[in-house]
C-alpha cells in the first residue's frame, strides 16, 4: 500500500474507512513511511496556503489579454514557491499542484457536431443532444442509455462518455471510452483525447500519457500542438 498514489488517495479523502484505517496503522509499523507521508502532506498544504492556482490562474489571464505591461509577482510569493520545491527536491514526493489544474486548462465540451438517426427514431436521439447542447448532462446520460438500448451506435455511446465526463464522472466515463478503444468510427481520435483527460481527472497521469502517445501513433494531426503541451506538462 505504501505507494505515492495511496498517499494522495488518503489526502484527498478518496479511501474507504476501512482503507484509511489499514493506512494508518501503517504510521506506528513504519516509521519511515510516515516520515514520507509527512512531506507529502507538508508540500500538499503547501500549495493550497500559497494559493498557486490563483497565481497560475492570474497569470492566465494576462496572456489572454495580450497585456504589454510586465508581469510582477511579489517576492514574498517567489521565495514561497522556491521553499516549496526545495521540499519537493529534498525529498521522494510526486505530487505537481499544476497537474491538478491539467484538466480546467486543456478540457473544452465536445459540442454536437453528430447528427443522428436511430433507426428512424428522430425525436428521440434529437432529444438527447438537446438535454447535451443545454448541458443538462444527467438528463443526456439517460437519453443517450435508452437509444443505446435500441441500438448500439458508437457515436451515441462516445456522447453518452461525455455526458459522465461534463458531470463530473470521470471513473463512468472512461468505462464507456474503453468500450470505443477498437470501434472503427468518426471520433476515435476523440475517444483518445478525451479518455486522457479523464485519467488526469483522477490523477491517472501515467495512464493519461500512455493514451497520448497511443493518439500521437494512430493520429498524429489530432491536436497536434495541444497533445505536445499536455504531454509535456504531465
Amino acid at each position: 500500500m505504501k505507494t505515492d498514489q495511496h498517499i494522495q488517495d488518503y489526502l484527498h479523502n478518496r479511501m474507504r474507512s476501512d482503507e484509511r484505517k489499514s493506512f494508518e496503522n501503517l504510521f506506528e509499523e513504519d516509521k519511515d513511511f510516515k516520515k514520507e507521508f509527512e512531506e507529502h502532506k507538508a508540500v500538499f498544504n503547501a500549495f493550497k496556503i500559497n494559493e498557486a492556482q490563483r497565481l497560475k490562474a492570474k497569470l492566465k489571464s494576462h496572456e489572454a489579454q495580450k497585456s504589454s505591461k510586465k508581469r510582477f509577482i511579489s517576492k514574498p510569493v517567489i521565495y514561497s514557491i522556491a521553499a516549496i520545491f526545495m521540499v519537493l527536491l529534498g525529498s521522494s514526493v510526486y505530487f505537481n499542484f499544476f497537474q491538478q489544474d491539467l484538466y480546467k486548462t486543456y478540457f473544452d465540451p465536445y459540442p454536437n457536431v453528430y447528427q443522428p438517426v436511430v433507426r428512424g427514431n428522430e425525436v428521440e436521439s434529437t432529444e438527447a443532444f438537446m438535454y447535451y447542447e443545454n448541458k443538462a448532462y444527467k438528463e443526456a446520460q439517460n437519453a443517450f442509455e435508452a437509444l443505446l438500448q435500441m441500438e448500439e451506435n458508437p457515436n451515441i455511446r462516445f456522447y453518452y462518455a461525455l455526458s459522465f465526463l461534463n458531470n463530473k464522472q470521470p471513473k463512468e466515463a472512461i468505462v464507456e471510452f474503453e468500450k470505443l478503444r477498437n470501434v472503427k468510427f468518426e471520433f476515435q481520435a476523440e475517444v483518445l483525447w478525451y479518455q486522457a483527460l479523464a485519467e488526469i481527472q483522477l490523477e491517472n497521469f501515467e495512464k493519461a500519457e500512455s493514451i497520448l502517445k497511443t493518439l500521437q501513433s494512430k493520429h498524429p494531426e489530432y491536436k497536434k500542438k495541444g497533445v505536445e503541451e499536455l504531454m509535456g506538462d504531465l
